[in-house]
């Protein structure tokens, strides 16, 4: 059980004490669903996570589901609120299409690593078509394809980019950034910074630069 029972005091207004059991129930269905998958994850897991009452869910949610979406639109959010920073700071680059892609690609791994469990969360759904993973694409992924894939599309032009499918491209580089934060478990029984730390995502971020951009002529 984590500390949000603590976080979740009663000498706050009713408001502020409702917005920090939400984000706390957010939170714990974030790290479980990514553990088990929407299936097998239940709501007194959550709960027990958030140190909250699993009432709570049907509560602020609805239900199970409910949960499970309001996951998605809180990380649709984050991503859109990222977007319109890298949106203002591409501006600033116009013309430099090399420049632009380590701002996109440095933007990514950031909001990668500030919720790691994520990538996995899709993982879990990602296998199989269906309206769960309908929701995904239309709340999150198909966004985060429409901003990128025009920057891969003029570096594979320009020859920053080695020449793919910018759809393959787009996919694989995701992934190869998301799934390292999302295995602590495998990769710290490695040496080596622990996943999770600033020195691994300065690793990450190393790597993915390295990957994904040609040498500069």
């Amino acid at each position: 059980m984590n500390d949000s029972s603590n976080k979740v005091s009663r000498g706050r207004p009713a408001g502020q004490r409702n917005k920090e059991a939400r984000e706390a129930l957010l939170t714990s269905a974030l790290k479980v669903f990514s553990q088990q998958g929407f299936e097998a994850a239940s709501v007194r897991k959550i709960g027990a996570d958030s140190g909250l009452d699993a009432a709570l869910i049907r509560h602020y949610f609805g239900s199970k589901l409910g949960l499970w979406e309001e996951v998605i639109r809180r990380a649709s959010l984050q991503f859109k609120a990222q977007s319109a920073t890298l949106l203002n700071e591409l501006a600033q680059h116009q013309g430099n299409t090399r420049q632009m892609l380590i701002i996109g690609l440095n933007h990514y791994i950031d909001f990668s690593a500030s919720q790691p469990e994520l990538g996995m969360f899709i993982s879990n759904e990602a296998t199989v078509a269906g309206p769960r993973i309908d929701f995904i694409v239309e709340h999150l992924v198909r966004p985060a394809v429409v901003l990128f894939n025009p920057l891969i599309k003029a570096g594979i032009e320009q020859g920053h980019v080695a020449k793919a499918d910018p759809k393959v491209l787009y996919f694989m580089l995701v992934h190869a950034i998301a799934m390292p934060l999302a295995f602590p478990g495998l990769i710290n029984q490695f040496p080596g910074a622990k996943v999770g730390s600033k020195e691994f995502v300065e690793q990450l971020r190393e790597a993915a630069l390295a990957m994904f951009l040609l040498p500069e002529k």
